[in-house]
């Protein structure tokens, strides 16, 4: 009864996004926005707190890996 054929909906999961100094900012904003359009939030953990930026582009860290727990994430994307 737990084995499933088709994926169900995300909405209300919280998906880890980890990022760094050097990540590709673009791609990470991209990726925040997909979450958000499946009714899910994400949460970008970085380093350090503050905000990443790299150019033009700058993303909020809402997490840091000294910070944060494994119990708050869903799901987590590297």
């Amino acid at each position: 009864s737990q084995v499933v054929e088709v994926p169900g909906p995300i909405d209300g999961r919280k998906i880890g996004i980890v990022a760094g100094a050097d990540s590709d900012l673009g791609g990470v904003s991209k990726l925040v926005d997909a979450v958000l359009g499946l009714n899910a939030t994400p949460l970008v953990t970085a380093p350090i707190g503050g905000v990443l930026k790299s150019g033009r582009r700058s993303v909020i860290v809402e997490r840091t890996l000294l910070t944060t727990r494994s119990i708050e994430f869903d799901a987590v994307v590297v």
